[in-house]
């Protein structure tokens, strides 16, 4: 997947919004939550949203793509000599 350049200030709006979207998920449930709520929860507006997502699901669909590269990166540490040299 080819990765766009964004802004620092457009990716701090987009990971705020994850991370409010991982709050609101753990209190009420991915089908639960409502785009209002993780709004709230970021401290930005629809708008905010909307402008860096297309829907809930696109903003699921960001939060697996961040786990599974936190995972890639992960593994990646285990291929390391050094990482093996303290076990």
């Amino acid at each position: 997947m080819s990765h766009i350049s964004i802004s620092p200030r457009r990716a701090e709006t987009r990971q705020r919004l994850l991370d409010g979207a991982v709050g609101v998920f753990a209190d009420r449930g991915v089908l639960a939550a409502s785009v209002e709520e993780i709004c709230d929860r970021a401290g930005f507006t629809r708008g905010a949203f909307y402008s860096n997502y297309g829907s809930k699901n696109e903003l699921v669909l960001a939060l697996l793509e961040q786990d599974r590269e936190r995972q890639r990166a992960m593994v990646a540490g285990w291929r390391s000599p050094d990482w093996w040299a303290g076990r």
